[in-house]
């Protein structure tokens, strides 16, 4: 019996086999990761109660707590004594097991207001610890928190590992029992891409283990003569809404400069129309001549009553009005 007649078949079905695994295991990784985020582990264990079944709850308990998270945090400082400062803050961050992977610092003691920012990586049992700490060394400004769970992620790319080194040894062993040519070389090339997608999810698990078990925190100290208060006096909120309120006028004037520009090919049509009709207007009122001045008889006899210029003014009353 030949091998290569009977390797074919084996080495199709092991491809199928390989992406039916790889999906089933992304399907329980995301399977996995809703049932951790919900938390309902209590309605599972009644549910297996009901029916009659045995469910081992703390092994479900663990998977739910045990939650792969990336822990960000960014702090901003201030202290006048700048070297102190910063010393505490090293002191606490190896007093935290952690390292300094990133630092750019500015300035001189003698010259210019010094400051430092500083990329720290503190292991994520340390954490808080070291954040409550870290606040202590100098005035703090501002301080933000960030936290991403990848436990679906973590999980999803576990999976798949799993199932591409169990794939990776069948063709191993598929290629030991090859004895033609060109069997040899198709199983070498699945092989061959079996263990580079291995390579890529392990430096993927790698990267996502380092960022789970070390947090980043993110550190900027400056070095400043007067202190920032923090909760700011009656007069300073004056002079900050007086300030706020100029820099709102000059946005304000932006918008209607620019509102203008844009209404300018508008205004300059209407221009356009209006002054040849006033003109008309004024040669038409030119032409027709000034109104002829009324005199006190013309007033005598009412507000309604107008006398053409040649016209005579009409006759008193008990008078014969005058022939022509």
């Amino acid at each position: 019996m030949k091998i290569r007649t009977a390797l074919l078949p084996l080495v199709l079905s092991l491809c199928l086999l390989a992406g039916c695994g790889v999906s089933a295991s992304g399907t329980a990784a995301n399977q996995g990761g809703v049932s951790m985020e919900t938390g309902a582990a209590a309605d599972v264990s009644d549910a297996a109660e009901g029916l009659g079944g045995t469910l081992d709850t703390d092994a479900l308990s663990q998977q739910q707590t045990d939650q792969k998270i990336i822990y960000t945090a960014w702090l901003e400082l201030e202290s006048r004594q700048f070297d102190q400062a910063r010393t505490q803050l090293v002191q606490a961050l190896e007093q935290a097991g952690g390292y300094i992977e990133s630092s750019s610092e500015n300035g001189s003691a003698s010259g210019s207001a010094r400051w430092v920012s500083l990329v720290l990586r503190v292991p994520a049992d340390q954490y808080q610890d070291f954040l409550s700490q870290a606040g202590q060394t100098g005035n703090l400004i501002s301080l933000r928190q960030e936290q991403e769970n990848v436990t679906a992620e973590y999980v999803d790319i576990e999976a798949r590992l799993n199932s591409l080194e169990t794939q990776r040894t069948r063709l191993q062993e598929l290629l030991a029992q090859a004895q033609q040519l060109e069997d040899l070389l198709q199983i070498q090339q699945q092989l061959s891409d079996t263990e580079y997608q291995i390579e890529s999810y392990t430096a993927q698990m790698r990267a996502l283990q380092n960022q789970i078990a070390y947090c980043t925190v993110t550190v900027d100290l400056r070095e400043v003569e007067n202190l920032t208060l923090t909760q700011p006096s009656f007069g300073q909120r004056i002079g900050e809404a007086f300030r706020d309120g100029w820099v709102n006028f000059g946005r304000q004037l932006q918008e209607l400069a620019v509102a203008l520009v844009y209404g300018m090919p508008g205004i300059l049509l209407l221009v356009i129309v209006a002054v040849p009709v006033v003109i008309l207007l004024r040669r038409a009122a030119r032409k027709k001549g000034p109104a002829a001045p009324r005199t006190p008889a013309d007033y005598s006899a009412g507000p309604a009553y107008t006398r053409r210029p040649d016209q005579t003014p009409p006759p008193a009353e008990g008078q014969e009005p005058p022939r022509q």
